[in-house]
C-alpha cells in the first residue's frame, strides 16, 4: 500500500492502479485501498469507476470523511444530485481528521 500510495504522491495513476487492485482482491474490505482506487480512476476520469470505489469504500468504513464526501461530489459532478445529497449530508456531520498529504 505505501508504494501505491508513493506512486499516488507523484500522479502516477498507471503505477499505482495494479498495486492496489492486487491489494483489494486480497482485501476486499479494505477501506483506504478502495479510496485510494477510487481516487486513481476518479484522477483520471473514470467517474463512474470512481463512485463504484468510493461507494466500497464508504460501505467499509462509513466513519470516513473522505469515502463519504469524494463519493458525494463523485455523484454531484456525473448529474445524479438527488443521489449525492444525502451523502454529501453524511459527510458534512464526520470528522475529517487532521490535515495530510
Amino acid at each position: 500500500m505505501a508504494r501505491a500510495e508513493e506512486a499516488m504522491s507523484k500522479s502516477d495513476w498507471k503505477t499505482a492502479e495494479p498495486m492496489l487492485q492486487s491489494w483489494i482482491a486480497a482485501h476486499h474490505s479494505d477501506a483506504r485501498a478502495l479510496f485510494d482506487a477510487g481516487y486513481c480512476a476518479d484522477a483520471q476520469g473514470r467517474t463512474e469507476d470512481a463512485i463504484g470505489l468510493y461507494r466500497r469504500a464508504a460501505e467499509a468504513n462509513p466513519a470516513s470523511f473522505e469515502a463519504q464526501v469524494s463519493l458525494g461530489l463523485a455523484l454531484a459532478r456525473s448529474g445524479k444530485s438527488a443521489e449525492a445529497r444525502p451523502v454529501l449530508e453524511k459527510a458534512t456531520s464526520l470528522n475529517p481528521g487532521p490535515v495530510g498529504p
